[in-house]
């Protein structure tokens, strides 16, 4: 049973680039509203919305402990969980207890995920009768994290260490694999815990932190970045779909408890978003990727047309690369910087107004 959780309404404002149009990206979570929060005990793993103008299909997916579980509900109403009913329920066999992903294409639900012994697992379901196809057990050593479907063909996200593979599930017994850069995966200790595509985007979703990252899904090149901030849970699960050209109403899911929240994502164009950042009268510094390995976008929205130096420096203090003059326009604007040569390790981006230091932005540089 999925019942309204009550808080108040979080705004967050993010900047995106999305080559070749800038575009800002506007994150709004209705906790009041749109939080919902499941009353299911399990942990939960996984989320897929099937989207229709009458009864769409909302899809979880728990760990159960020795068993795993994914429960269908009809979706009537967004805004209101009271329309939410439950309608059928899959128990997963043992060796599948951990349904990290849900996938439906056509007549098919794909649950990918792994067992108590740490092995990679793909199970194929009729979403409609819910007849067990077949269960397919991967090699050793495979950290099966997500799953997406594009152009018909069912891609798995392995993940090794920090590095994420993508390999087409027809090319499972030869060498191919798409290896995404920069990864998603920026420590060991955080997780991709969903994966959606909309557009013309793969969208990945990962916990420690919380963060939704834009891959182009034609050549799976890196786009941007959205982190969620103030929220405390581990993210698990994300579906969705696209409302209009510029606005996206994702799902995401958290735990510890169980809960959905629902995010809406704006996009503008660049002379609207200047115009709108100008309103916001705030000097604000990013730079992506980060960690970086060769270069790095900056991103400085100022509230009127100014003159400002960017300095380097590495943890020591000391100044590793020559100011640099940046003629700021009032509203968003974006540098990108060549920090090759630098060795690996952290270092910290100084805006300066004359004397005055604006802002200050920690940067990481790896191998």
């Amino acid at each position: 049973m999925l019942s309204h959780f009550n808080s108040n309404i979080l705004l967050l404002i993010v900047f995106v680039e999305l080559h070749p149009t800038i575009l800002r990206g506007q994150e709004i979570l209705l906790f009041n509203n749109n939080f919902l929060s499941i009353e299911n005990q399990s942990d939960f793993q996984s989320i897929e919305l099937i989207k229709s103008f009458s009864d769409s299909e909302i899809w979880l997916g728990f760990d159960d402990g020795d068993t795993g579980s994914v429960y269908k509900y009809l979706f009537r109403n967004e805004n209101d969980s009271t329309y939410l009913i439950l309608k059928d329920k899959i128990i997963l066999p043992s060796d599948l207890n951990h349904p990290n992903d849900l996938q439906i294409y056509n007549d098919s639900l794909f649950v990918t995920g792994w067992n108590n012994t740490n092995k990679a697992i793909i199970g194929l379901y009729h979403k409609n009768e819910l007849h067990h196809y077949y269960t397919m057990v991967l090699d050793d050593g495979w950290h099966l994290q997500f799953s997406f479907f594009y152009n018909s063909q069912l891609f798995l996200g392995i993940v090794n260490n920090t590095e994420v593979i993508l390999k087409p599930f027809k090319n499972l017994n030869n060498s191919y694999f798409i290896k995404l850069f920069p990864s998603p995966m920026i420590s060991s200790n955080n997780y991709i815990n969903g994966s959606l595509v909309i557009s013309n985007w793969l969208i990945l979703l990962t916990s420690f932190p919380n963060r939704l990252y834009f891959y182009d899904i034609n050549n799976f090149s890196f786009l941007f970045y959205i982190d969620l901030y103030n929220i405390d849970f581990e993210s698990e699960g994300i579906t969705g779909y696209k409302k209009d050209n510029n606005q996206l109403v994702l799902y995401v899911g958290f735990r510890v408890p169980n809960r959905i929240a629902k995010i809406i994502i704006k996009l503008y164009t660049e002379n609207v978003a200047s115009s709108l950042i100008k309103n916001d009268m705030q000097f604000q510094l990013v730079a992506f990727p980060n960690p970086f390995t060769d270069s790095i976008r900056i991103q400085i929205v100022s509230p009127f047309d100014q003159t400002v130096s960017l300095d380097l420096f590495n943890i020591l203090g000391q100044k590793v690369k020559s100011p640099i003059n940046c003629n700021l326009k009032g509203g968003l604007n974006i540098f990108k910087m060549d920090l090759s040569n630098l060795l690996a390790g952290s270092y910290y981006l100084l805006i300066r107004n004359g004397a005055t230091i604006n802002k200050s932005y920690k940067i990481i540089k790896t191998n």
